[in-house]
C-alpha cells in the first residue's frame, strides 16, 4: 500500500516547510551582536619575580578527584609539590 501525495498538497507542504525554516534562521539573527570585550592598549609585563607556572589537569572523575577530599586530589598534591621545591 503506498501514500499518495496529491502534487499539490505537496507543493505546499514545501513551501510551507521552507517559509518556517527561514522564518527560524531569521529569528535566529534578529538579535543585536555582543559588545567586544575592551581592549588594552598596552600588554602586561611580568618580571622573573612575578611569573606563575600554570598547568592543566585534564582528564576525568579520577583525575579531578570525585568524591575525594579536597586536599586528596593529586592536582592538590601536585602544587603542593611543586611550590615545595620552589618550582611554583
Amino acid at each position: 500500500m503506498q501514500l499518495r501525495i496529491p502534487k499539490y498538497n505537496l507543493k505546499r507542504l514545501m513551501i510551507a516547510y521552507f517559509v518556517l525554516l527561514l522564518s527560524g534562521v531569521l529569528a535566529a539573527c534578529a538579535g543585536e551582536p555582543p559588545e567586544p570585550p575592551p581592549t588594552s592598549t598596552t600588554a602586561p609585563t611580568a618580571t622573573k619575580s612575578e611569573k606563575t607556572a600554570r598547568f592543566l589537569a585534564l582528564g576525568d572523575s579520577y583525575t579531578i578527584g570525585q568524591n575525594v577530599a579536597e586536599a586528596e586530589r593529586w592536582p592538590v598534591q601536585m602544587v603542593a609539590a611543586l611550590r615545595n621545591q620552589g618550582i611554583a
